[in-house]
């Protein structure tokens, strides 16, 4: 009798790992793997597991707003999910952002700068805020001089797109 007590003790610590319980974690990087396959819905369940895991990790909103809003196509939900993200981690620029582009593409301009405002303040070297907010001065309110001090200030980061807009939108703007 002991001895069978003592292999099932055994053999159930050496098998535990196998039998834990997922975390939220697992299921993004799951879902992430699963979005480089263009495995979309297998993806949006993943990210829906991690939430109802962990209802307050803004990292699965914003991972599964992405998804919602780029792949899916479905703004409205991606817009949920940012707003959340954003609820539960206001001093992380990820939602800011992701909200941003969202707003932009739904010709919110002015929420969108905000958000671009904000990603800024929070991240002085977020390249990507700086060209993002670029475009939008330029093309949408109008505002070359800025566009082009964000873009210098993208391109000074790191974010090679922006030498192209400097060099097609920027003499005239010196």
């Amino acid at each position: 009798m002991k001895m069978r007590i003592v292999v099932w003790l055994l053999i159930s610590s050496m098998s535990f790992p196998l039998f834990a319980q997922k975390n939220a974690a697992y299921f993004v990087q799951r879902a992430q793997k699963r979005m480089l396959q263009e495995d979309f819905q297998g993806a949006l369940r993943d990210f829906n597991d991690a939430v109802a895991l962990e209802p307050n990790n803004a990292s699965a909103y914003v991972n599964r707003g992405m998804l919602q809003a780029c792949y899916l196509f479905n703004k409205r939900s991606a817009l949920y999910d940012f707003n959340k993200a954003i609820e539960l981690s206001p001093n992380e620029p990820s939602g800011y952002y992701n909200r941003g582009s969202l707003l932009k593409d739904a010709q919110d301009y002015e929420g969108a700068l905000k958000d671009y405002n904000r990603v800024i303040e929070l991240s002085p070297n977020f390249a990507g805020a700086y060209y993002n907010r670029a475009t939008l001065y330029y093309f949408f309110i109008g505002n070359k001089k800025q566009a082009c001090t964000d873009w210098h200030k993208a391109e000074s980061l790191g974010y090679q797109e922006a030498s192209e807009w400097i060099a097609k939108y920027c003499k005239e703007a010196k």
